[in-house]
């Protein structure tokens, strides 16, 4: 994936964001940001409602108050729905039609933003022309020059991604009773007509718009004068979506010493002891088998390893199975978190509490599977992450999981059995 900022600077930026939005004057900070248009622009079936819902519902959970308003919508509560291809083509009569549509979304987004306290609005579109954008923009600042806008394109050239889209649109309201046959080529025909006067977003014409391009949903990402708290945030947070469906696991680290009372006075952040380790392992093995990417064995073998390991140095013992079957003692121990998302197989590791991902060489070698792991940087996460092993794509340990609490399973260390 290639971002319009480095992967370090993003996340770096990203936990200083979540940091101050533990505050109530850093939401108030953020209520000062300009109201701001987001306009979506791309031919029809490339992913611009999606992105849109996204967006809708991320920036309502920074508290940046954020409503949709779609042209088509309105097209069809005006009696316009189920209109055949025809009605897209680019004659005069067409084309004043349609943007009659985009005229009243606007509008009513413009009142939103004043009039209900709205802070974003989002005009749902296709905007595939350079008059087009440029009616938006020019409306915008003739309401208020202090709303800024802001354009988010969206191509999409993946044959795959296009014809799930086009089945999706299949079931809208404008091809209520079709056959689907006949659908699908109509929606095909209105997709041409578009392609036909589509102008997409190029610097030579453009250069001074502020604007994020989208490149098959995510693969690529540019930004251009994306200046401020808000824009900067959309463009991270585009800069890290995906279509396809992904497993996330969100893992407790197993026993520590602190559990145990084996360490004199409060210690919140105290590694592992060997039924942890065990436990870590076993999750391991839990992910890599739901995943397909190790072998039968290869994780509860580290396992062994582990508390061998773990047992030569003074720990308490434990049974470990020395095949695909379940560990005894594995609890489920300290406050600490961490989450592995879409993990293919892991392999042990010997630096233990160092944060870093190595291999021991038990893992599988065809792994075809990428995969991120997220924890906190407490050091019982840290030995945990350690068995996952060392291709994983994106490994991160921030403070930021260190505010997650134990919930119901705080307290359980000593008396709750692996579930894996």
């Amino acid at each position: 994936m290639e971002y319009g900022l480095t992967p370090s600077s993003l996340h770096k930026r990203r936990r200083d964001i979540t940091a101050r939005g533990t505050s109530a004057s850093a939401a108030s900070a953020r209520r000062m940001q300009p109201k701001c248009v987001i306009v979506m622009v791309g031919l029809p079936a490339r992913g611009k409602s999606y992105i849109v819902r996204m967006i809708r519902r991320y920036m309502n959970w920074l508290d940046f108050p954020t409503r949709v308003f779609n042209a088509g919508d309105y097209r069809r509560a005006d009696g316009n729905a189920g209109a055949s291809s025809d009605y897209f083509s680019s004659s005069p009569s067409k084309v004043s039609g349609r943007e009659k549509y985009a005229k009243l979304a606007l509008d009513d987004l413009l009142r939103w933003l004043t009039d209900d306290n709205g802070h974003i609005g989002i005009l749902d579109a296709t905007n595939t022309t350079r008059a087009r954008r440029a009616w938006v923009v020019e409306a915008v600042h003739d309401f208020n020059p202090d709303i800024h806008v802001l354009f988010i394109e969206s191509v999409c050239d993946d044959k795959e991604i296009l014809d799930a889209n086009y089945k999706m649109k299949l079931s809208n309201a404008d091809y209520v009773g079709w056959d689907s046959a006949e659908a699908l080529a109509d929606f095909r025909r209105r997709v041409a007509l578009y392609e036909k006067v589509y102008e997409p977003i190029v610097d030579e014409y453009e250069g001074a718009l502020s604007y994020i391009k989208l490149v098959n949903v995510g693969r690529r990402v540019t930004g251009n004068m994306c200046h401020g708290l808000l824009k900067s945030e959309l463009l991270f947070y585009l800069a890290n979506i995906h279509v396809k469906s992904r497993r996330i696991w969100l893992v407790r680290s197993g026993e520590t010493l602190n559990d145990t009372g084996d360490l004199r006075g409060l210690h919140h952040d105290s590694p592992l002891t060997p039924k942890g380790t065990i436990h870590a392992a076993r999750i391991h093995e839990f992910v890599a088998r739901k995943t397909r990417g190790a072998l039968p064995g290869e994780a509860t073998a580290a396992a062994a390893a582990a508390a061998a390991a773990a047992a030569g140095g003074g720990g308490g013992a434990a049974r470990v199975a020395t095949d695909s079957g379940s560990v005894a003692g594995a609890g489920v121990g300290s406050a600490a978190k961490a989450s592995v998302v879409e993990a293919a197989a892991p392999a042990a590791s010997s630096s233990r509490g160092s944060g870093r991902f190595s291999s021991l060489g038990s893992a599988n070698p065809n792994l075809g599977v990428s995969y991120e792991v997220w924890g906190s940087t407490a050091s019982s996460v840290r030995d945990s992450l350690d068995f996952c092993q060392a291709k994983a794509e994106l490994i991160i340990h921030t403070s930021i999981l260190n505010e997650l609490g134990g919930g119901d399973f705080k307290g359980l260390g000593r008396t709750f059995r692996s579930c894996f």
